[in-house]
C-alpha cells in the first residue's frame, strides 16, 4: 500500500524537526530524525527534484506505508507508473556492503511475487543513508561495472538470506532467485545519498530543510512563521499605518497611497511579514485563519527568498570562477585556490542573514546558536582555510570516503586533489601552501566580498498590491519604466 497525493503531504505535517545550530557549511544531522521522518524527508526532497547529478526521470513521488518491507520506501512515478523507488535507512553503524546486496534483492524479489514493479525498462534505485556506509559500499557504487562481476556469489548469497527471511518468499527456489536476479540486476540504475549528498540537495530544497531541520542561517524567515505563537516580530498588531510602507520613488508613495488611502484603520492589518488592507479583519481572527491566510503569505515568501539565495550562491559560484582564473590564482598554490568559494560562502551567508532575516531575527539566532561569529573578513579567510585544512588534510592521508559524485566525477576530483597535493607530504606543509595563496589571494578576495556586499545590504520587502497595482496609467507606467530600467541594467552588462 502507497501514500500519495494530499495524504503524502499530510505526512510531513507530521514531522518533528531536529534541532540543530548551524546547517550553512555543516552536515544536517539525519541520525536526530526517527526512521518514520527520514523516510519523509527522501519523499519531500524527491517530489519536486533530484539529486545532484542524476536525472529526474520522475514527475511525481509517493510514501510506502510503513512496515510494508518490500525494498521500497518512496516510490518514484512517472505519469502514474512506477519508474523508481529511494530505499531509506538511518542506521547508527555503517552499512556493509552484503547489506546492500539483501537491499536491493529485495526489492527484485518482491518486486516478482507483488507484480507493481517491472524490469523491462530501466528501473532507479536510489539508497538513502543517514550515515556513512563502509568504504565497500562507496567503491561498489561508484565503480559498479568494474566491482560487480566478483561480487556474483556474494549478491547471490543475500537474494537466498532474503528468501529465506520472508515468508512471502518462501516459494522461490534457489534457480528462480538466481534467474530472477540476474535478469533484474542489469536493469537496475543505482545510486548512492551519503549524508553529504543528502546535504547538497537540501541546500537546492531550503523549504524541505526548514521542515525537517530548525536551521538558523538561509532559513531564519521560515524559522520565524513555523512559530507563530512564539515570535514576537511576526504579529505585532492588527493595526498599520500607510507611512510605515517604503515605496520605491515618491511616485510610487502616490500610487500606493491612491490605492489604500480610503482604506480605514480598521481594515489595515500588520502581520510582520506583510500588510494587507482592505481584508476584514474577521477572516483573520482565531489561531486556524491566522496560520491558513498567513501561511499563504509565507509560502510566497519562502519561494522569493529560496530563489534569492539561490541567486547569492550563484553569484558566489561566478565569483569563485573569476579569481581562480585571475592573474593571481596563477601564481597561488594550486590547494590555495580551494579557499575561494568557503570564503565567499561564508560571505554570502552573512548577507542573506541580514536580507532575509533582518537584525531582530539575527539577534534571536546569535543568542541561540554557538556557531563561530565570523564579524571580519579576516576572521571569515581564516575560517575558510582552517577548512581547507582539514578537509585536504583528509585527502593527504588517503582518505576520500566524504567525497561525492558519480564515477567520472569523482575520477575528476581525485586528478584536481593530485594536482593540488603535488609536493606536499604533511600537514605543515599544506598549511604553508595555503596561507602563501590566502596572502596572494586576499586583495582578490576581499574586493569580491565588498562587492557581494553593496549588491546584497539591504533588507529584502515585497508589498503585494494585487493586479489594481497596475489598473491606473500611473501604475502602468511605472511597471514599464521599470522593465525599461532592467533592459538597460542586462544591456549594460548586469546579466550574462
Amino acid at each position: 500500500m502507497i501514500i500519495s497525493g494530499a495524504d503524502a503531504d499530510a505526512e510531513i505535517q507530521q514531522v518533528s524537526p531536529a534541532e540543530i545550530v548551524d546547517a550553512g557549511m555543516a552536515s544536517y544531522p539525519y541520525l536526530s530524525l526517527t526512521d518514520e521522518d527520514f523516510e519523509r524527508l527522501s519523499y519531500a526532497l524527491a517530489k519536486s527534484s533530484a539529486p545532484h547529478g542524476m536525472k529526474r526521470t520522475w514527475d511525481d513521488a509517493a510514501l510506502m506505508v510503513r512496515g510494508a518491507d518490500a525494498g521500497r520506501d518512496v516510490l518514484l512515478m512517472k505519469a502514474g507508473a512506477p519508474v523508481g523507488v529511494i530505499q531509506c535507512k538511518r542506521l547508527e553503524s555503517q552499512m556493509a556492503l552484503p547489506a546492500v546486496f539483501r537491499e536491493f534483492t529485495k526489492l527484485i524479489l518482491f518486486a516478482s511475487v507483488n507484480g507493481d514493479l517491472h524490469f523491462e525498462n530501466e528501473l532507479t534505485y536510489v539508497l538513502a543513508l543517514a550515515k556513512d556506509p563502509a568504504r565497500t559500499v562507496v567503491d561498489y557504487f561508484t565503480r559498479r561495472a568494474a566491482v560487480e562481476p566478483s561480487k556474483q556469489a556474494a549478491i547471490l548469497s543475500a537474494a537466498l538470506e532474503v528468501r529465506d527471511t520472508y515468508a512471502t518468499l518462501e516459494k522461490l527456489d534457489d534457480a528462480a532467485v538466481e534467474r530472477l536476479v540476474f535478469k533484474a540486476l542489469p536493469k537496475l540504475s543505482i545510486k548512492l545519498l551519503r549524508p553529504v549528498d543528502l546535504d547538497e540537495w537540501l541546500a537546492r530544497q531550503t523549504g524541505v530543510a526548514a521542515r525537517f531541520f530548525k536551521a538558523h542561517i538561509v532559513v531564519d524567515n521560515q524559522f520565524v512563521t513555523d512559530r507563530l505563537d512564539a515570535v514576537e516580530v511576526l504579529v505585532r498588531g492588527l493595526t498599520g499605518a500607510v507611512q510605515k510602507l517604503a515605496p520605491v520613488t515618491d511616485e510610487d508613495l502616490e500610487l500606493l497611497r491612491e490605492q489604500i488611502g480610503e482604506t480605514p484603520e480598521t481594515h489595515r492589518l500588520n502581520f510582520g511579514i506583510a500588510m494587507a488592507f482592505g481584508f476584514p479583519p474577521e477572516m483573520f481572527v482565531g489561531r486556524p485563519n491566522l496560520e491558513k491566510r498567513i501561511g499563504r503569505l509565507r509560502d510566497v515568501l519562502e519561494e522569493v527568498n529560496t530563489d534569492y539565495t539561490d541567486w547569492v550562491f550563484g553569484l558566489v559560484r561566478d565569483k569563485t570562477g573569476e579569481i581562480c582564473a585571475s592573474a593571481d590564482a596563477m601564481f597561488a598554490p594550486m590547494v590555495s585556490r580551494a579557499i575561494v568559494a568557503p570564503f565567499l560562502g561564508y560571505v554570502a551567508k552573512e548577507c542573506l542573514a541580514v536580507a532575509l532575516s533582518g537584525s531582530v531575527m539575527s539577534d534571536i539566532m546569535a543568542r541561540r546558536g554557538n556557531a563561530p561569529l565570523l564579524e571580519t573578513d579576516e576572521a571569515r579567510l581564516e575560517q575558510a582555510n582552517a577548512d581547507i585544512s582539514a578537509e585536504w588534510g583528509r585527502y593527504l592521508m588517503g582518505d576520500f570516503g566524504q567525497m561525492v559524485g558519480d564515477a567520472e566525477d569523482l575520477k575528476l576530483k581525485h586528478l584536481m586533489i593530485e594536482q593540488g597535493l603535488e609536493g606536499l607530504t604533511s600537514q605543515a606543509d599544506l598549511q604553508e601552501a595555503l596561507e602563501i595563496g590566502s596572502d596572494l589571494l586576499k586583495p582578490k578576495l576581499f574586493e569580491a566580498a565588498d562587492s557581494m556586499r553593496a549588491t546584497c545590504k539591504h533588507k529584502v520587502s515585497i508589498v503585494l498590491t494585487g493586479t489594481r497595482g497596475i489598473d491606473s496609467d500611473a501604475g502602468l507606467k511605472r511597471l514599464v519604466d521599470t522593465v525599461r530600467g532592467l533592459e538597460a541594467l542586462k544591456a549594460a552588462g548586469g546579466e550574462s
